[in-house]
């Protein structure tokens, strides 16, 4: 699954953004631009697909923190993402589901009042294969003045599904009625998204689940972690040595990490995990300098992000990747490297990464860029440099993109 748009109004430093989104994307920009905002819009959808809605506007800040400055309340705050994810079923005749979007729109009145869902809508688009025939259909599940709906069509289409004999195609729809009672009955200040029943043609479990955000702080990964804990990479990246200890219990997990971590450090022999005083586990890596393995607390913060950012990129199990400035810590010569690693890992996978770091926009390519700026008013846009004649003028003449970034002229 990819995010293929992303839609926001009225979102921290965003009046309205627009963006299509590839399988790698390097978004690019000044301080206080707009990156960690930007990344703050995936963080915020899932959050609200595990708890209640005010509640995670009280636990971002409230409505004055997630609302745009200029803005306000005087306008509702929107979001939508459309992404590919796909399911079928069906035997001889069958679905296809090809995209999915979900949108809300959200309104802040007093603080008692709280935030208040005024649109509420879930979309998936299908194909329906019925032996030679291929038609589209789409299914919406969405809120109206207050009333929550489903709706399904071409109707002809569906009266068509159930009359085959295909059980596996026709049953879903033979329960339109009672999926739609379910909907309905659904708490009108709820979001849909919350709905573990969240898509007509199968379990959408998580929509969100999938995204993966990470800022990796190598002087929390160097910290003794305790043996119990999230087996997936914490945000920061501080239990690192216990999603280690997993994927080095399997062989080919083992090869694969140690092949890769070679490739970045070339010095690093082995890395592993230490059991500290019995209770807590630490990282540890063999050099081939020495003998004995250095402990976490001796290794530099470089080798620790690297560890973490490979582990982020490879081992999760996460559609999409989200990582800020991943190029933080360490040293310029690895960059190509990295970004390297990050085009390899793209193929499977979603990678969105920030940064202002020239030598990341140098290695980056032209076609992964997302330029993101403050226009005149103090909202943040993003733009794509490969798009400007100016960009691929001054291209064509060799002047690098790391200088058009530093001069300022992605922009222009």
């Amino acid at each position: 699954m990819a995010i293929t748009n992303i839609k926001v109004s009225n979102f921290k430093s965003f009046k309205d953004l627009d963006l299509n989104l590839g399988r790698f994307n390097v978004i690019v920009g000044a301080n206080a631009s707009g990156k960690s905002n930007f990344v703050e819009i995936f963080r915020f959808l899932r959050a609200l697909e595990r708890d209640d809605l005010n509640d995670v506007v009280s636990l971002h800040g409230g409505a004055e923190s997630i609302l745009n400055k200029r803005l306000g309340s005087s306008e509702p705050l929107r979001m939508r993402a459309t992404s590919d994810h796909q399911m079928s079923y069906g035997t001889l005749s069958y679905v296809q589901v090809y995209e999915t979007t979900y949108g809300f729109s959200i309104e802040f009145g007093s603080p008692h009042d709280g935030a208040i869902v005024k649109d509420d809508r879930f979309t998936e688009r299908m194909r329906i294969v019925l032996g030679d025939e291929t038609t589209d259909m789409k299914v919406d599940i969405l809120m109206s003045d207050g009333k929550r709906k489903v709706e399904i069509g071409p109707q002809d289409l569906v009266d068509r599904i159930k009359s085959t004999n295909d059980q596996w195609l026709s049953t879903p729809f033979h329960h339109m009625d009672e999926f739609s009672a379910i909907v309905e009955r659904w708490t009108a200040n709820a979001l849909l998204i919350r709905m573990r029943f969240f898509g007509f043609a199968g379990l959408l479990d998580n929509p969100f689940g999938g995204v993966g955000v990470y800022d990796i702080e190598p002087h929390e990964v160097k910290r003794p972690h305790g043996k119990a804990g999230r087996a997936s990479l914490e945000r920061n990246g501080e239990n690192l040595a216990l999603v280690l200890r997993s994927i080095l219990a399997d062989p080919e997990k083992t090869r694969a990490f140690h092949n890769l971590l070679r490739y970045m450090l070339p010095f690093a022999v082995e890395i592993g995990v230490e059991d500290f005083l019995g209770l807590s586990l630490l990282l540890k890596l063999r050099e081939e300098y020495y003998e004995d393995s250095l402990l976490a607390n001796l290794l530099s913060d470089g080798t620790v992000a690297v560890a973490a950012l490979i582990t982020a990129l490879f081992f999760e199990d996460k559609d999409v990747i989200i990582i800020e400035e991943p190029e933080r810590s360490i040293h310029p010569h690895l960059i190509s490297g990295l970004m390297r690693l990050m085009e390899d890992a793209s193929r499977n996978k979603q990678i969105i990464i920030t940064t202002h770091s020239p030598e990341v926009v140098r290695h980056a390519g032209v076609e992964n860029l997302l330029l993101i700026a403050r226009d005149k008013e103090g909202y943040s846009t993003i733009s794509r440099p490969a798009e400007k004649e100016m960009v691929r003028v001054f291209l064509k003449n060799e002047l690098g993109l790391d200088e058009l970034f530093v001069q300022d002229a992605l922009a222009i």
